[in-house]
């Protein structure tokens, strides 16, 4: 869960409001380049917590972005010439209301994936995946040493993050210290899978790029809180109001 100031709280109350977009990629020399609203023709992001259209558990899905890069002094192909191969792509946003601008908050992380550099026009099309897809390969090593009775599975899921490169979110709570054995020739993503089954989640990369587990059906207390459009409480008389959530088929209703 991503903190929001004060400021970014009361534009967002205010129900007038626009939002502004900022995309960090890496170039050539590593350095990560700031593009804003002038240099962006287009930017979407898809991110689900479950693979399919059905609502299930066990699931590591990949998220994906699309972003046409413009510019009226540069070719597509000189454009693209600077960013290399699977670039690290940030993608940002801010809220304002004509007045006063929030801070910038992260909305996800990608790398390039493909790219579209025909146009002579100025017109760069580069679509990302999140690092999930990283874990598409095999896991690790040989077993060699591994403990007869399995690792614990917080270690496992530290060896997969570490070996596509994302931090473990400080959300994640693998309480029940499940023993894993070693996954022989399953991938990594797979490994993550059978370890949310057995969680009752899904694993995502979220917005900030860490690997996280949604637990299904673990909702915080507070997410049952009727709030404002700030994401603020409603109270009256310091007591919370809240709704009622109920689940159907796995799905909540409220």
């Amino acid at each position: 869960m991503q903190e929001t100031t004060a400021l970014y709280k009361q534009i967002i109350g205010s129900g007038y409001y626009e939002t502004e977009t900022m995309i960090k990629i890496q170039d050539t020399s590593g350095v990560m380049v700031e593009f804003k609203e002038g240099s962006i023709l287009d930017v979407s992001i898809s991110r689900c917590a479950f693979n399919g259209s059905n609502l299930a558990i066990g699931s590591a899905p990949i998220a994906s972005c699309s972003i046409t890069l413009v510019s009226d002094d540069f070719s597509a192909k000189e454009i693209s010439r600077n960013i290399p191969k699977s670039a690290r792509i940030e993608i940002y946003e801010r809220v304002t209301d004509g007045y006063s601008v929030s801070e910038w908050l992260l909305q996800g992380v990608f790398f390039v994936d493909r790219r579209d550099s025909t146009s002579w026009t100025g017109r760069l099309r580069l679509d990302g995946l999140d690092a999930m897809v990283l874990a598409d390969a095999g896991f690790p090593g040989s077993g060699q040493g591994w403990p007869t009775g399995g690792k614990l599975d917080t270690d496992v899921v530290d060896i997969i993050a570490n070996q596509i490169g994302v931090d473990v979110s400080a959300s994640t709570n693998l309480d029940k210290r499940y023993r894993i054995p070693f996954p022989g020739t399953f991938t990594m993503r797979e490994v993550l899978s059978y370890i949310a089954v057995m969680y009752c989640g899904n694993w995502i990369i979220n917005k900030a790029g860490e690997l996280e587990l949604l637990k299904i059906g673990d909702l915080p207390s507070e997410s049952f809180d009727l709030i404002t459009m700030s994401g603020d409480s409603i109270t009256i008389q310091d007591e919370y109001i809240q709704k009622k959530i109920i689940i159907r088929g796995g799905i909540y209703i409220g």
